[in-house]
């Protein structure tokens, strides 16, 4: 029952989150449009590292974007997702319409990937449905599709809807600590 209400709330977070991210009916400018209120990069003293890793790349862009989650001794949080991390491939022909992560911590490992398509929601859903090993839940609605399931050892969230032109694509998964 626990992870059936982490997967809903889930669902309704990245679903509310798109919303903003779509700016609002209004006219005004969403909450990722408006202007930065950190200092320039410039003066936060980030600098890329002579020999690191795809990793330390990944970490020191996630410095220069959107705040990441705090970090601690047992949380580490990384911007940016492979398909091996996520455990799920992109959708075919699919762009990325903002980055996603990988947070690890005690508990296990969790990547996030946010895509936009020009298919209609039904071929996209349809297309994870197959990479899934198990489908617990499906939700259908007017504008878009959410499957919950397992793949591999890791819980699946799929979030799929339609916004004007192009379906965004939210794929959330889960690999608990064993």
């Amino acid at each position: 029952m626990k992870r059936w209400l982490c997967c809903v709330a889930l669902c309704v977070w990245l679903i509310v989150g798109g919303c903003v991210s779509q700016g609002q009916e209004d006219g005004t400018k969403a909450r990722h449009e408006a202007p930065p209120t950190e200092a320039p990069k410039e003066t936060l003293g980030i600098e890329a590292p002579a020999k690191g890793t795809a990793k330390d790349a990944r970490r020191i862009q996630a410095n220069e974007g959107e705040s990441p989650p705090p970090q601690s001794a047992d949380r580490e949080y990384v911007a940016g997702v492979t398909e091996k991390e996520l455990g799920l491939p992109f959708y075919p022909g699919s762009k990325e319409l903002r980055p996603g992560g990988v947070l690890r911590d005690s508990s296990g490992v969790a990547a996030q990937s946010f895509r936009l398509s020009d298919d209609d929601p039904a071929t996209i859903a349809a297309f994870y449905r197959k990479h899934l090993d198990t489908v617990l839940h499906e939700v259908r609605d007017a504008r878009g599709i959410t499957l919950v399931g397992k793949s591999k050892g890791k819980e699946c969230t799929i979030v799929v809807v339609q916004r004007s032109a192009q379906t965004e694509i939210n794929v959330f998964t889960k690999t608990p600590k064993r």
